[in-house]
């Protein structure tokens, strides 16, 4: 297994399929994409865009929410996308907590970018989101807008 943790893209397949199984989502639900996106936020009253492009990324898609979950290191995920169907009905904090106890079962941290993909230049639904990240024990970098989750068990 230390062998095999080795690989940044072996953590996030690890990552997802014990996302996916500890939560009774379908594993032939998930979806290896080529990450040819990238992440727009507003950070310190700017625009800020963070691309990856040629990276792999997993994706899932259910009833109620999108996640994709990309490589980022050995001892780290980052979190792509939580998109939400119905926003305001604790969706998207259900997954969260999900998503962090994957975290800390696995000892692998969480790393993001707040981005609202519909609300690109609403600054203050970008302070929302830091926050509302920051309610799960996420924390601020002071040199770039990257959030990150310390696991539990790391």
């Amino acid at each position: 297994m230390e062998e095999f943790r080795k690989d940044p893209n072996n953590v996030m397949k690890l990552f997802m399929s014990t996302f996916v199984q500890e939560n009774g989502y379908d594993h032939s639900e998930v979806i290896t994409k080529n990450g040819n996106i990238h992440t727009q936020t507003i950070w310190k009253g700017k625009s800020w865009v963070k691309s990856n492009y040629g990276k792999d990324m997993l994706y899932l898609k259910t009833q109620h929410f999108s996640i994709v979950f990309a490589s980022s290191s050995i001892n780290t995920v980052e979190l792509y996308i939580l998109q939400v169907k119905d926003k305001g009905k604790g969706i998207g904090t259900e997954a969260m907590n999900q998503v962090l106890d994957v975290a800390d079962g696995l000892g692998i941290n969480v790393c993001l970018i707040p981005s609202g993909y519909q609300d690109r230049d609403d600054m203050a639904y970008h302070q929302f989101l830091r926050s509302w990240y920051a309610s799960f024990g996420f924390v601020s970098s002071p040199f770039s807008p990257i959030m990150t989750y310390k696991a539990k068990n790391n």
